[in-house]
């Protein structure tokens, strides 16, 4: 198949809606996400402290990260 600018963008098409109908694909160039994963990295990150705590009540001194 010869690559040209055409066939490249029918198949980032593809891959996109495909991943669209899956709920796998997020629009990384819509500004909002930005806002989102902000939002989200804060939930994820109070639910790790969370888990952190846990363990400290039952005698598991939780792992560090790099």
């Amino acid at each position: 198949m010869e690559i040209n600018s055409q066939s490249v963008a029918a198949v980032t098409a593809r891959i996109c809606l495909d991943g669209i109908r899956r709920d796998e694909f997020l629009i990384l160039t819509d500004p909002v996400i930005r806002a989102f994963a902000a939002r989200r990295h804060g939930e994820v990150d109070t639910a790790l402290e969370q888990h952190d705590a846990r363990l400290a009540g039952n005698g598991i001194t939780p792992a560090k990260g790099n």
